[in-house]
């Protein structure tokens, strides 16, 4: 009766050290999980048509994006150059529109540039910048 008591208590201490040694210790830091990144616009371009800029993009096969964000900087031309520059978004347009036509006036000088976004507020990078006087 002594032997099983003594090969009760080696089991139990067997088992005791496996779920200390083995716990729950800290685990590796927080990891979010994999999304496939959205593509960015590319080759950014402009064209002016009277008193419009005529943007137009380019955006790889297979995007992800779900629409495509505009955003324009003005300075007066008087402004210094290379002042930072404040861009706003002025339009967002669905995935299938790769081209965006906007009024200038004389006198200023503008920047624009696009980003594209999807699901879950998910932004890509920026495209080139463009930057014209008018």
């Amino acid at each position: 009766m002594k032997r099983s008591v003594w090969i009760n208590a080696f089991v139990f201490g067997i088992l005791i050290i496996s779920l200390v040694v083995s716990g729950c210790g800290k685990k590796g830091p927080p990891r979010p999980p994999e999304v496939d990144e959205i593509t960015a616009p590319a080759r950014l371009t402009y064209e002016i048509k009277d008193d419009m800029v005529h943007l137009r993009w380019k955006i790889g096969d297979g995007s992800n994006a779900e629409r495509f964000e505009v955003f324009r900087a003005e300075q007066s031309v008087a402004d210094c150059k290379g002042c930072p520059v404040e861009f706003d978004m002025i339009e967002k347009l669905p995935s299938d529109q790769t081209s965006f036509d906007y009024p200038v006036e004389t006198g200023i000088r503008y920047y624009f540039r696009v980003r594209s976004a999807g699901t879950g507020d998910r932004k890509s990078d920026y495209s080139n910048t463009v930057r014209f006087e008018r």
